[in-house]
C-alpha cells in the first residue's frame, strides 16, 4: 500500500497530532423518545460530533459492537433491555473504557447518582438535558484540538 493511503487511514501513524474529525468522535444516543433521540443527534452532528442513535437497549448493545462509540448517551428506562442492564454488558466486556452518560428523568435524587456511579456511568445527565453542560462534558472528553482519544485508551474514573 502506498504510504499516502496508509496516512489517509491511519492520521495518527505519524506521530503528529492531528485535528478530530466527526468519525473520530462517536456518540451515540440511546433512547426510546425517538424525536429527542434525533434531536440530540442533530445538534451533535452541528457540533462536529459523528452521533447516532437508537431506541431500545438491545439495539444499543448491537450498535456499539458494529459501530464502536467512544461516548454512549443512555436512558435509564428502555424496552428490550433498561439502560442499566446495557450499562452492564458494555462495562463486562463489549465497551469498558466507552465514555458512558446515563440520561433520564430518574435522575434527581442523590441515590439515583450513587446507583448509577455504581453501575460503571462515568457521568449523569437529568432530563431534560442541558445542552450546553452535555457539550461541554464531550469536549472534556474528547479534547479539543487534541489528537484523537481513543476509546480504548484507559481513563482516570
Amino acid at each position: 500500500m502506498p504510504y499516502n493511503d496508509y496516512d489517509r487511514q491511519m492520521p495518527y501513524a505519524t506521530g503528529l497530532p492531528v485535528m478530530q474529525t466527526a468519525s473520530h468522535r462517536r456518540v451515540l444516543v440511546v433512547d426510546d423518545d425517538v424525536e429527542l433521540a434525533r434531536s440530540m443527534v442533530t445538534i451533535l452532528e452541528v457540533e462536529g460530533f459523528s452521533a447516532r442513535h437508537v431506541s431500545t437497549g438491545l439495539d444499543a448493545v448491537l450498535m456499539t459492537r458494529r459501530w464502536q462509540p467512544q461516548v454512549v448517551l443512555l436512558d435509564l428506562s428502555m424496552p428490550q433491555g433498561n439502560g442499566w442492564e446495557v450499562a452492564s454488558v458494555l462495562r463486562d466486556g463489549l465497551a469498558p473504557d466507552c465514555f458512558l452518560i446515563a440520561h433520564s428523568a430518574l435522575l434527581h435524587e442523590p441515590a439515583d447518582i450513587v446507583r448509577c456511579r455504581e453501575s460503571g456511568f462515568d457521568a449523569c445527565m437529568p432530563k431534560p438535558c442541558d445542552i450546553d453542560a452535555l457539550l461541554t462534558m464531550l469536549e472534556d472528553f474528547f479534547g479539543p484540538g487534541t489528537m484523537f482519544r481513543d476509546a480504548n485508551v484507559s481513563r482516570h474514573r
